[in-house]
């Protein structure tokens, strides 16, 4: 899409997607001039654009100024071009991970022999109830016991969901029947696909009469994932959370779980007359899926591989991209919720970051990392997710090394970044020689997050998070081939696009 050019002030859009390029290697930080930051590219139409993108990749990277713009423009308040929709959407939540071994300087230990483990019971299909440990405060990681109770399917067809053990906290009004459907669906046959995408190992196998799963998968052993829908009264806004402590014995944790446990709140999922009925059972869906995948990935990164967490950043676009099979099993082209945050205010200011979230996720990082995680998969193939995997990386280098063997267009990380934000802006379809990275190639979310756009007047903030970017299109009276940037933090870089 080719943008309306104004003459007598600047348009800047604020983008706070994946945006990071330049990066500290081996903890050496290259200090270099304003000049040296500027990458020129030619592009077809007169598009004169200045991508300034904060292109730390660390985790830990800080906000950083793009320093002062030319000063050719008449008001001291900048046009801010948005995409809008009037159209009120799902109210979006973060499907959050707790990650609280991020940080910890050793591994849990995992072990089958353990004294403890072979204490804790079973549970199988034939388990009624069962008191389960649960978080009353995730924040604060407060525990409780609660008595949960099994729901089992009553059609034929599913064979009681086969790979999943469902239970509903005991004397909760359970108005969330026809929920039941689309999760042991999920579990009969979502449970393969998600895991042949990601982590293979773990696709059931079949060829025998218990569908088993692999013990390296499974940590109790039991041939199933139990998902447990409780209130989550302390956190509300959250939709579903997994532990990676579950599965390990770790004398640091208050107690040893031992199961592959996906947590689901089922306040989210309750029938309410504020929220669109398919949308509201597409969230349940999505949240399994998120939540399954974290389950896999743990699994894999630490009890296959024995090294550390992926960066939030990839552990989150990653478990995303698993949410939006759920999507192409509805008949879906995105995750819709998650496309819309492009018209919120707030996701264009800088504010919000593709890398080095933090503790407090917000829904405006996880509609960054689904949309960079699809761009990735668009310009590979189905099997990136499981090539990520694969090796091991914890950080943006675990996406370089793969998308670079998969696609000889991009040079490195910044480039990969750089080409991203260039597509969330331009979406170019060209088919010219390596011309397509511009863009989401036929891919319709592409054309979602382009479609509707207006301008509106907002102040000039022009501090970038970690995967940000500020993307300024001047008036014709100023040459954008001509713009060297002033004072700005040692991450940013400009792509200067004619």
């Amino acid at each position: 899409m080719k943008p309306t050019i104004y003459s007598n002030f600047l348009i800047v859009v604020f983008f706070v997607l994946s945006g990071c390029g330049f990066y500290h290697q081996d903890n050496d930080i290259v200090l270099l001039s304003e000049s040296e930051k500027v990458v020129n590219l030619d592009l077809e139409g007169d598009q004169n654009l200045v991508f300034a993108i904060n292109v730390n990749s660390s985790k830990d990277g800080k906000d950083e100024n793009t320093g002062v713009f030319p000063q050719v423009f008449v008001s001291p308040k900048l046009n801010m071009v948005v995409t809008a929709d009037d159209t009120p959407g799902m109210i979006d939540v973060p499907h959050l991970t707790d990650n609280f071994a991020n940080n910890s300087l050793s591994l849990p230990h995992y072990s089958t022999d353990s004294v403890i483990t072979s204490s804790i019971p079973k549970i199988d299909k034939d388990t009624i109830t069962y008191n389960f440990t649960v978080r009353t405060n995730l924040r604060s990681g407060s525990l409780g016991e609660r008595e949960f109770v099994a729901k089992k399917e009553s059609s034929s067809n599913l064979d009681e969901g086969k790979y999943c053990l469902f239970f509903v906290e005991k004397d909760l009004e359970d108005n969330s029947s026809e929920l039941h459907s689309d999760i042991f669906e999920f579990c009969d046959s979502m449970i393969k696909d998600i895991a042949a995408e990601f982590v293979p190992e773990c696709v059931p196998d079949e060829s025998g009469i218990n569908n088993d799963i692999d013990n390296r998968c499974d940590v109790d052993d039991n041939d199933a994932y139990v998902i447990l829908y409780y209130d989550f009264k302390e956190d509300p806004e959250v939709a579903g959370y997994v532990s990676s402590n579950d599965l390990f014995d770790n004398p640091q944790n208050d107690i040893v779980v031992h199961k592959d446990i996906i947590y689901m709140n089922r306040q989210k999922f309750l029938k309410d007359d504020n929220v669109n009925e398919d949308d509201r059972l597409r969230l349940n869906k999505q949240t399994l899926a998120h939540e399954y995948h974290h389950l896999l990935s743990y699994h894999k990164t630490q009890r296959f591989n024995g090294h550390r967490y992926f960066d939030t950043w990839i552990e989150e676009g990653l478990a995303e991209a698993a949410a939006h099979k759920m999507t192409d099993n509805d008949g879906n082209d995105y995750q819709t919720h998650r496309i819309e945050k492009f018209s919120d205010d707030d996701f264009r200011d800088g504010s919000a970051a593709l890398i080095g979230w933090g503790t407090d996720f917000s829904d405006l990082e996880y509609s960054y990392v689904y949309l960079f995680f699809q761009y990735l998969k668009i310009h590979s193939s189905s099997l990136i997710f499981k090539k990520i995997h694969n090796q091991f990386d914890t950080n943006y280098k675990a996406i370089e090394s793969v998308l670079l063997a998969e696609n000889s267009c991009f040079v490195d990380f910044q480039d990969i970044l750089a080409s991203f934000h260039i597509a969330t802006y331009l979406n170019l379809k060209h088919s010219g020689e390596c011309s397509d990275k511009y863009g989401f190639k036929s891919d319709l979310i592409g054309e979602a997050i382009m479609k509707k756009r207006e301008t509106v007047v907002d102040n000039t903030n022009k501090l970038v998070a970690p995967g940000s970017a500020v993307i300024v299109h001047f008036p014709l009276n100023y040459d954008a081939q001509d713009f060297i940037p002033r004072n700005s933090g040692n991450s940013m870089r400009f792509y200067r696009v004619k």
